[in-house]
């Protein structure tokens, strides 16, 4: 896959699908404008997991902890749904790929919406730096 580029995710205005009658990160002190550049890595790289990004993308990081995708699965297990394959698609990082989520025991790292949910796995990228 070529680079690709997203240019101005408005946050204000992108609803959580989750959310009864959609949500929005408008007025919570978060920067309307977000502008990603990358390359999404091969589909056989492993995860890495949310800390492996902290290390080298700490002030991304500190943002995505105050979202929601950060307590995304901690939604499944207050409601009791954290073992439906349905729910855990969306609130897992990787849920049913080779590397991705299996469950909070052995891969607590995926237990989330995280970077990688989006940008792909970037497990050997996290290695190499």
């Amino acid at each position: 896959m070529t680079a690709r580029s997203i240019a101005a995710l408005a946050l204000d205005t992108f609803p959580l699908a989750c959310a009864p009658g959609g949500s929005s990160l408008k007025g919570q002190g978060r920067p309307a404008t977000v502008i990603l550049s990358y390359e999404r890595p091969p589909a056989a790289q492993p995860y890495g997991g949310k800390e492996a990004c902290r290390r080298c993308h700490a002030g991304i990081y500190s943002f995505w902890k105050g979202t929601a995708h950060a307590r995304s699965f901690e939604d499944l297990t207050g409601s009791g749904d954290h073992r439906s394959p349905s729910c855990l698609r969306c609130h897992t990082t990787g849920y049913g790929e080779r590397t991705g989520f299996v469950d909070r025991e052995s891969t607590p790292e995926l237990a989330a919406v995280t970077c990688e949910s989006c940008h792909g796995a970037a497990g050997d990228h996290a290695a190499s730096r």
